[in-house]
Order: structure tokens, then sequence, then C-alpha cells
């Protein structure tokens, strides 16, 4: 029997599981049976996803009698944009998609996010069902509800937030993940540890940890941990009107290096991976996090294979990016550490130690 992990984002009458499990994929159908009564389904899926894994998606949608449909997309950053939402809602209405049919979103975080929308607006709301396949959405993206597609201005600056009816997670999809995708949601497990539970840096730095890989019941446990700290964070502010903003720790500078490379030269996990460093030194600067814990920032990224230092870009560009992160706002607020495991919002932190923390992450 295989090892299988269920944790609750509670959040009264729309609360929901969210199912861990090796080999999930050949049964995934009962599960979308458990949550909605259609008998048709349309599964929105990253094309390279479909073709490594669309003929055991197919096999387990014939053997299950439900009606299907599959909606490819290219999921890469540049399509992430109303273009491809059009395509969808275009898709829907030729086949006649009913707002009591799912839509299925099969994929990493930008899938997530699209389909999420997508769902969140076809016919004023559909049921959506997370199905992530990359380590990233499977900790992080996939939970919680924030669906969005970005504008040239930035990322995700137009989107909602739309719970899903189930996430179902099948670690096993994630041996064929390409190693820049894994990193990508590496750098959101790292993330975990330092703002919630330091016992994951602990993991990752040991010999069982990254150095022998993750598989297993290892793995299983690991994403759960990482997805029970979401949840709790989601259950307990749903909306980010206050504590949820602590899963942003990395993401305000991250979000500002991703746009001035243009969302292609510098991935996302190599960009918060950078953000964490920042974030670390401006909490130095600003007197609450001993030199210690910067640097085991430093060697935690770093062991993982993700970068420490800043691309080269400008330091004037960043700032102007971080302008419009609805993080960031117009007072300065970052996501700051008063020791490992106890994050903080900090209001209005000074432009000069902003960029004194930039520059002491910028190459040479």
């Amino acid at each position: 029997m295989n090892f299988r992990e269920t944790i609750i984002v509670n959040l009264k009458d729309r609360s929901y599981e969210i199912i861990i499990e090796e080999g999930l994929v050949e049964h995934w159908c009962r599960e979308i049976k458990a949550v909605t009564k259609a008998e048709r389904v349309f599964v929105i899926v990253d094309e390279n996803v479909l073709g490594l894994h669309g003929e055991r998606f197919r096999a387990t949608l014939e053997a299950s009698g439900l009606r299907w449909e599959i909606i490819p997309f290219r999921a890469e950053e540049r399509y992430k944009n109303l273009e491809t939402v059009s395509f969808l809602y275009d898709q829907l209405t030729e086949k006649k998609a009913h707002r009591h049919e799912p839509l299925v979103a099969v994929g990493g975080g930008i899938v997530g996010d699209v389909a999420g929308f997508v769902a969140a607006t076809y016919q004023r709301g559909v049921p959506l069902i997370q199905f992530p396949t990359t380590l990233l959405a499977q900790v992080d993206s996939s939970i919680g509800g924030k669906v969005g597609i970005d504008h040239r201005e930035g990322k995700n600056l137009i989107g909602s937030f739309y719970q899903p009816r189930v996430v179902l997670i099948d670690p096993g999809l994630l041996d064929t993940l390409p190693r820049r995708e894994f990193l990508n949601g590496l750098a959101e497990v790292i993330k975990y540890g330092f703002i919630a539970d330091p016992e994951i840096l602990d993991f990752l730095l040991t010999e069982d940890g990254l150095k022998k890989g993750l598989s297993g019941q290892k793995r299983i446990r690991l994403i759960a941990r990482c997805a029970g700290i979401k949840a709790a964070v989601v259950s307990q502010d749903e909306r980010e009107a206050g504590y949820r903003m602590i899963l942003n720790y990395g993401h305000t500078t991250g979000h500002a290096i991703e746009k001035v490379t243009g969302y292609s030269a510098v991935s996302h996990g190599q960009a918060v991976a950078v953000g964490m460093i920042v974030a670390a030194e401006m909490a130095h600067h600003l007197g609450k996090l001993n030199r210690d814990d910067v640097e085991l920032h430093r060697r935690v990224i770093a062991g993982a294979g993700l970068p420490i230092k800043l691309p080269q870009v400008e330091i004037s560009a960043l700032l102007e990016a971080m302008l419009l992160d609805k993080k960031y706002g117009t007072s300065n607020r970052f996501v700051l550490l008063e020791e490992v495991g106890r994050p903080v919002v900090v209001e209005g932190v000074p432009e000069e130690i902003v960029v004194k923390s930039l520059l002491a992450t910028q190459e040479e």
C-alpha cells in the first residue's frame, strides 16, 4: 500500500484536502468524483506534461467512466497572459462547458495560476481541482487559492483568490522534472525552513538530505511538511490581510529580479533564492538578525545549487520594479526574520538599507 498524507486547508464551508501519495495518478479520478458529481471534466495541462504523462492520465480517465476534454497550452511565463486566458475561454465555450463541470489544472505553477483564473471567472466560477506536477506547485502555488496572470508592468498583477475543491499531489511525477524546475521548488522548500520550520534546513544540510536525493517516504514527508505550513497560514489569513504575507519571504526582491531580467534569464527559484539573501542582509542591517544566520542563508542556498548573488542588473531598475510589487506597496514593506523561524512584516525600511542590502549580494 502506498504511503499517503492528507492535510486539511481549514476555510469553514470552503475547506479542502491536500492529498499526497506516490502513484496517485493511477486513481486520481476517484478523488475527483469524491468532490464533484460532474460527469465531464476539462483537463487544462502543460503540453510538456502531456507529452511525458499523457497516456497515464488518459488511461485513468477512460477507466473512470468520466467524459473528458484535454486542453493543452505552452506553460511558459511569457504565455501567462490574457491571450492565453482568452484561448482557454474559447475552448470551453466551443466545447459547451457548464458551470458545474470542473477544470483540472495539471502542471506547474503557471498552469495552476492560469487555469485557476479561468475557473474563477468562466461563468462566474466553476469547480477547480489542482494536480501540481512540479515541486514548486506541490509545496506552494497549488495551495491557498491565489490565481492570476502577469501584466507587462509586473508579475501576477491581475488575479483573484479562488480555492480549489481538492489538491492532488503525486510526488512520483517529480522523477521526470528538469533540474531547473526542481530548483525552483527547492527555493520554496528552503523558504519554509527559514520562516517556520528550521528542521527542514537541517534535513537539507545532511547527507540524508539533498546529497542523496529526494524519494520515497522522505520526499512525501518533506512535501507534506511544507504543504502543512502553507495550509496553516492560509487557514488563518486566506486573503493576505496580514499574516499570510510571511509566505512572500524573498519574493519582493525575487519578483523584481524576474521582471528586470525579462522573466526568462533568471528562474523564479533562482530569483527568490537571491531575494532571501537580500532579506537576510536587510534584517541584519536593521539589527534583527545576527551574522551567523545570514551566513546560514548562504550555506543552505548555495548547498542546494541555487545562486547567492544578484545577476548583473541595475539597482535602480530593481527599486523601480519593487514599487509595483503588492507586498512592497508604498511603504518599503518587506518580510524579514527576527531569527530563523520568526518572520515579521516590516514597514518603512529605509531605502538606503534596501540599497545596501542589494549591493551586499551583487556579483562583482
